[in-house]
């Protein structure tokens, strides 16, 4: 992409940042709502901000392939004069990168071993010096302000003589009043938040298999009534682009479909172990839940120039998925020590996981008895079902489909015996994914490899007290992916790759409570890209790259009165239009009691 001089180098929809007279500087095209948008956050001032560090510049002198940085350590103290209670806690981090070369680095953010951010950065050029913003509503996190905290901040940024560029990174949380409370308004926060790094500080845990497990020991407050867990799945390595990785007996056959080999100077290969990525979550070694795996793709992951100037969908910002395990609560609050661990399986080298524990208690009593009346994820087999019809060809390739399917549902229902009676939770949940591709031979020299991926999320919960509803909600989402690549090997040995790819993802959530007002919101997010480019022999380096055209668009509503339109459309590494429905802006979402950016469940 190209340097301009009037709009900001990394476009965006979600996150649209107006600063002077109209110039816009991006970030990337986030689902979420919550981003540092005059649309989207609160109008009035904040009570207060507090800077967590910088802005700092992550410049350490070193090979360009190391992993072993020292985080930024910072403290955090609450000013006074800030309150108690918010209608909002936003976190808003700022980031520019110089002209030059540089990977797009993971980051993450951590107060008392919780996980507040993780992302990735952009990826500069020679002549492109992104910079970006990114914020997160951590309302829901909010007792965690109120005390003095130790949070680290890691980026692994090296520079050398091969990869130039520093990033510069500075952080800061705004506290936003909350009206005066109402029935009809007041929102309930977690009660208390727990970090499932097995670090104090905070760090990302690595899963090389699908065996391997994050494991925590919590003892919850005896009067827990209901639990979530935030969890963020991000893949690396091996398992970066797992969306188009391959069952181990068609590796050798469709090597010439890859793009690239799995270390420097080895021959091209696809990655093994099949499309099959899900996280799992386990109370006491008992399966207890299940979370898609997004299909992220880093900015410079397939070609770096389908992402420029707009990244892929939550790529600057990932957002977590909510697992509700409240149907295990009459069973997590007998002051004992409980396990709880996340795992992804089909994890094949390598993911890095992070989960953070929300707890409500009810404060009226000082414990809970209860138990788990029904589990059937303790009895599902989670195991794909893979589909082969590959024909080999006389040259070693092979032509033909794999078609890799999982589709898993389960029911749980637990109870509390509460000073009104018996209170009645019950969860369903349903998380598909279907992978299928194709192999085909148009020309000679020419391998295509064409991905349609279908993922699917649906989950819902009921709580009733006697025969009375007290409420209940329903969340779905969809995060389709089709990604067609056409490789063409040249005499020389170099090859181009003509690539189209498309993305979503559609969120809806509802929640239901008698005698008030239900809420629905309603959540589209699109993206179309195509580039053209001429890869070096061995795919070590680009030589040119031409025909980008990429188009996002973002549609939100909600029964409150919410709403966004928006779009833009690029070509060439620039920026050719941006549109914003004028009819359809809500300048003020402060007083959205189950206001979701992401769609994640509420709690009432």
């Amino acid at each position: 992409m190209q340097k301009m001089t009037r709009i900001g180098q990394c476009l965006a929809l979600g996150g649209l940042i107006w600063r002077g007279i109209g110039l816009l500087q991006a970030a990337e095209a986030l689902p979420a709502m919550d981003r540092a948008s005059a649309h989207w956050l609160p109008q009035t001032a904040p009570a207060c901000t507090v800077r967590l560090f910088g802005p700092t510049r992550f410049a350490a002198g070193g090979e360009g392939h190391r992993m072993d940085s020292q985080p930024l350590a910072f403290d955090y103290q609450l000013p006074a004069g800030c309150g108690t209670h918010w209608s909002r806690v936003v976190l808003t981090l700022d980031y520019s990168v110089p002209a030059g070369r540089q990977f797009d680095r993971t980051a993450s953010l951590w107060l008392d071993g919780v996980n507040l951010f993780m992302g990735t950065t952009e990826e500069p050029g020679a002549t492109r010096a992104p910079s970006w913003s990114v914020s997160r509503d951590l309302t829901d996190y909010q007792i965690m302000f109120l005390k003095a905290g130790h949070g680290r901040y890691a980026l692994n940024n090296w520079v050398d003589q091969r990869y130039t560029s520093p990033i510069e990174v500075s952080a800061r949380l705004a506290f936003y009043k909350a009206s005066e409370p109402t029935a009809s308004t007041v929102r309930r926060v977690p009660s208390a938040v727990m970090p499932m790094s097995v670090d104090p500080l905070g760090q990302a845990f690595t899963l090389q298999t699908g065996d391997a497990q994050l494991v925590r020991r919590v003892v919850f407050p005896r009067n827990t009534e209901a639990v979530f867990v935030d969890v963020l799945a991000q893949s690396q390595s091996n398992d970066e682009q797992w969306y188009n990785c391959v069952p181990d007996r068609i590796v050798d056959q469709t090597r010439n479909y890859a793009l690239e080999a799995p270390t420097s100077g080895m021959p091209f290969q696809q990655c093994a172990g099949s499309a099959f990525r899900m996280v799992e979550a386990l109370v006491d070694g008992q399966p207890a839940g299940l979370a898609p795996v997004t299909p992220w793709t880093f900015t410079g992951g397939v070609d770096p120039y389908l992402w420029r100037p707009t990244p892929d969908i939550q790529t600057l910002d990932f957002r977590p998925y909510r697992i509700d395990l409240s149907a295990f609560a009459g069973l997590l609050d007998d002051g004992r020590p409980h396990q709880l661990a996340l795992r992804v399986l089909g994890s094949n080298h390598y993911f890095s996981i992070a989960g953070n524990v929300l707890i409500y208690t009810d404060a009226r009593v000082s414990g809970l008895h209860g138990g788990l009346l029904l589990n059937t994820l303790a009895t599902r087999k989670l195991q794909p079902v893979v589909t082969l019809a590959m024909q080999p060809r006389s040259d070693g390739d092979a032509v033909g489909r794999a078609l890799v399917e999982g589709d898993f549902a389960y029911t749980q229902r637990g109870y509390l015996d509460t000073p009104e009676g018996r209170r009645v939770t019950e969860v369903k949940s349903r998380v598909s994914l279907r992978n299928d591709q194709h192999f085909t031979r148009p020309r000679p020299g020419q391998f295509r490899q064409l991905i349609e991926q279908q993922g699917h999320a649906e989950l819902s919960g009921t709580v009733t007290l006697g025969a009375d509803l007290l409420y209940s909600y329903r969340y779905t989402r969809d995060d389709p992916l089709h990604l067609d690549i056409l490789r063409s090997i040249l005499p020389d040995s170099s090859f181009t790759t003509d690539i189209h790819i498309r993305r979503g993802l559609e969120v809806d959530f509802a929640l239901r409570r008698p005698g008030r007002k239900s809420f629905r919101s309603q959540l589209a997010n699109g993206l179309q890209s195509q580039a053209l480019t001429h890869w070096k022999p061995g795919g070590n380096g680009i030589i040119e790259s031409r025909g980008q055209q990429g188009r996002q668009w973002l549609n939100y509503r909600d029964s409150q009165g919410g709403c966004m339109r928006r779009s833009v459309v690029s070509r060439d590494g620039r920026v050719q239009q941006v549109r914003q429905d004028a009819s359809c802006i809500d300048l003020d979402v402060s007083n959205r009691t189950y206001y979701r950016p992401d769609g994640s469940p509420a709690y009432p």
